[in-house]
């Protein structure tokens, strides 16, 4: 991928996003929503107010935990996700229709997708740790060191970035009721994979996270970030390769 490249899928991504700052704040705040409760339900989880044996209230941690910073990377309060003319009117679809009439490589498109991504999830993502750090610290304080705490939200950050390039993936590589139902499915997988962890693992998600950065404060962390950045890297190729069968070379 060469810098010029990078530099003209920025600025791609740049010139849809500022029309859509309006959108974007209204995402970030929902985000600031979004930590509080999460936020909340781990710290109350963890201090015992929610009991380990009611698998109810575990569940319902775990899932907080794994659906919340999923969604992140999403403009979620844009027309194409409020509007019903998503289904039939394909707005994606549209705009890569308007860059089909540019000699535009393919690969700025897709990266000019997954910067835009980017762009919303550091945005979204930083109103999310503010708040989650805010209601969760006090508590996780009397179990974990600073930087145990510290490499838990970078196991977050690591997941959460390793997910969220699914967004632009489906956005641009299939039609809007395509969109819904994969929305829809998703959710459905992340219940099964909160059930799954809970029976591999023997205890809730947000246990095993914090007793591994009770026993190693490096791997954890460096291991989340690399899945991350790989993460965003597949989608990025798997977009490309849905991209160039539409014959948007």
């Amino acid at each position: 991928m060469k810098v010029n490249h990078l530099r003209y899928a920025f600025i791609m991504a740049w010139n849809e996003l500022k029309p859509r700052l309006y959108s974007l704040l209204l995402t970030v705040l929902f985000a600031i929503m979004l930590g509080y409760v999460c936020g909340g339900a781990v710290a109350a989880a963890i201090e015992g107010r929610m009991l380990a044996k009611d698998l109810y209230n575990t569940f319902y941690t775990d899932l907080l935990l794994l659906a919340m910073p999923a969604t992140l990377g999403a403009l979620s309060f844009s027309k194409e996700y409020l509007s019903w003319s998503t289904l039939t009117d394909d707005p994606f679809l549209k705009r890569l229709s308007f860059y089909r009439m540019w000699a535009i490589p393919v690969k700025v498109i897709s990266w000019s997708r997954m910067i835009h991504m980017l762009i919303c999830f550091t945005a979204t993502m930083t109103g999310f740790m503010i708040m989650f750090i805010q209601t969760s610290w006090p508590v996780f304080s009397e179990f974990v060191s600073l930087w145990g705490y510290i490499t838990y939200l970078l196991m977050l950050v690591g997941y959460a970035l390793a997910i969220n390039g699914i967004h632009p993936l489906f956005e641009f590589g299939t039609k809007g009721i395509t969109l819904v139902i994969v929305s829809a499915g998703t959710i459905v997988l992340l219940i099964g994979v909160a059930f799954l962890l809970q029976h591999v693992l023997g205890k809730p998600v947000y246990v095993a996270m914090m007793e591994l950065v009770q026993h190693n404060l490096f791997w954890p962390a460096a291991l989340a970030l690399i899945a991350g950045f790989a993460g965003v890297w597949i989608f990025q190729w798997s977009l490309t390769k849905r991209l160039l069968k539409r014959d948007l070379s």
